[in-house]
């Protein structure tokens, strides 16, 4: 289990994955070093899924404007 791997409680590494905590810098490096990634691709791969979701937002409120004449 990864959870036991990382050293955690498995709610809490749940809840990590989902995006509902910040992990410590500890934490981050220790989880990747279990799923073998760096902590780079990690942080990478949530700031990628914070502006698509973003771009996403600004479209939706976009779209539900008035068009500008």
């Amino acid at each position: 289990m990864a959870a036991q791997r990382c050293g955690m409680n498995p709610n809490y590494l749940g809840a990590l994955e989902k995006g509902g905590n910040m992990p410590s810098i500890d934490s981050l490096l220790e989880m990747a070093e279990v799923y073998g990634v760096t902590a780079s691709e990690i942080v990478r791969e949530v700031e990628d899924l914070r502006r698509a979701e973003q771009r996403q937002h600004a479209a939706a409120i976009a779209a539900s404007l008035p068009p500008i004449e």
